[in-house]
């Protein structure tokens, strides 16, 4: 009995070590293995849709990838695990389940009003010729109603003069009550105006208790610690998130010359960042043109993303600033 609660133990353990071995090597990949990104783009002369682009992301030395493509004014996508198309098998039951459906709408009955019988026409002349007798019937028993139009001429005017009569009054009774209605309104809008002025006036401080409460936030030296630790550690992540290698070239031009100065300027900040290797002609022909091609590369550890969130979490100025805005309501 105890050599198989022994044995038992024993699997128990070989499978836990099994699965923390996954686990830690799981994490020493997460930390130590590069996530690698590419991106390339071209431009020639004319439409935007003359340009083309492609970007390709990867994990796990190329186990893991996805790629984005762009050109002729399409875009289309590639995810693939150890080379198996991911998004291409999810794509196949689609096409197969509408296949199956044109199939079965094909197979359906198409001619199912086939066997019903006809409804009968009549022809236009058994009609007429049904109609005819009635309506010379009917012309010859019609009587003189003159005197009848008369008086209903008589009566329907001493109505509408009543009706207009009727019509003034309701209209002086209608203006009558919107003035009142509109009298009614102003006054109580001159009785709530002390208590508008209070509610601005509340907002007015609020505001103002707001600003001083920030103002204070902001110039605390510890805050100041804070905010320069943590505008070091973003420039440092972004530093190592930014590419190695970026080379390519740019032609470009405006129809306004001062344009394209400023626009030379700007990129001539960029300097420091691609170190020369990406070469920009101006073209002063007053016309708008651009025209180049462009090519990155860089990887990501995950290592540097983590040793930056631990630094920031254990900075005693952010714990105290994230504890002062937790509580600014105080």
């Amino acid at each position: 009995m105890l050599h198989i609660l022994w044995m038992l133990l024993k699997i128990i353990l070989i499978i836990l070590g099994i699965l923390l071995g996954l686990a830690v090597l799981l994490i020493l990949l997460v930390l130590f293995c590069p996530v690698r990104y590419c991106a390339e783009g071209a431009k020639k002369p004319g439409d935007i849709r003359n340009m083309a682009a492609r970007v390709r992301v990867s994990w796990l030395f190329g186990g893991i990838s996805l790629r984005l493509f762009f050109k002729d004014g399409r875009s289309s996508s590639d995810f693939r695990i150890f080379g198996i198309p991911v998004l291409r098998l999810r794509r196949r039951p689609k096409r197969k389940s509408a296949a199956r459906s044109e199939a079965e709408k094909a197979a359906g009955p198409s001619g199912s009003s086939d066997g019903l019988p006809e409804p009968e026409q009549n022809s236009p002349e058994d009609h007429t010729e049904k109609q005819l007798p009635e309506t010379e019937a009917l012309s010859e028993d019609i009587p003189d109603f003159e005197d009848e139009r008369e008086h209903r001429e008589k009566s329907e005017n001493v109505i509408r003069t009543n009706d207009s009569a009727s019509g003034i009054f309701q209209k002086i009774r209608n203006r009558l009550a919107s003035f009142w209605r509109l009298l009614k309104e102003i006054l109580s809008g001159l009785q709530k105006i002390p208590e508008s002025v209070t509610k601005i006036s509340l907002i007015i401080q609020r505001v103002y208790d707001k600003i001083d409460w920030w103002k204070q936030f902001l110039e605390h030296p510890r805050v100041k610690e804070g905010l320069a630790h943590t505008k070091k550690e973003l420039f440092r992540l972004i530093h190592h998130i930014f590419p190695r290698k970026i080379e390519g070239q740019m032609t470009f031009g405006s129809e306004d010359p001062s344009v394209t100065g400023a626009v030379l300027a700007l990129l001539g900040i960029t300097m420091p960042f691609h170190k020369n290797q990406v070469r920009i002609v101006p073209v002063f022909e007053n016309r708008n043109f651009l025209e180049g091609r462009i090519r990155m590369r860089g990887r990501v550890y995950g290592i540097i993303p983590a040793v930056v969130l631990l630094r920031l979490y254990f900075d005693k100025n952010i714990k105290y600033i994230i504890s002062r805005w937790k509580n600014k309501e105080d």
